[in-house]
């Protein structure tokens, strides 16, 4: 059945809940992403102390509205139920040099995780 509806795919398309065979063109795949081994952080217990304390109020806000979608994923990351991935966590760097220096400011937990773009 998947087969057949496949080939009733027009050929400019090529994904919905799925890739379909169609995005293979020319040897290639324009939505393959090669993987790739990264460290992924989280906890942000330390994250501010090297903000002084008069700041670390505006700090903590300028980080947590890096996050997209408010509150929650800030606090999903801080707690380890989302990691933040290598580009994320320099992102968050440059936001706190603002603040103070960045020197010995580490995440509270690090793991390699594979990423798959």
């Amino acid at each position: 059945m998947h087969y057949q509806a496949g080939l009733l795919l027009p050929e400019d398309h090529h994904h919905g809940p799925a890739v379909y065979p169609t995005a293979w063109q020319g040897g290639e795949c324009k939505y393959f992403r090669e993987k790739r081994l990264v460290q992924k952080a989280w906890g942000f217990t330390h994250l501010y102390d090297n903000v002084t304390q008069w700041e670390k109020a505006k700090a903590r806000r300028c980080v947590r509205l890096s996050f997209s979608g408010g509150n929650g994923p800030y606090y999903r990351a801080h707690h380890g139920e989302n990691k933040i991935y290598p580009e994320k966590q320099e992102e968050i760097m440059k936001i706190l040099a603002k603040f103070g220096s960045t020197d010995g400011i580490r995440f509270d937990h690090y793991v390699e995780d594979w990423d798959f773009g």
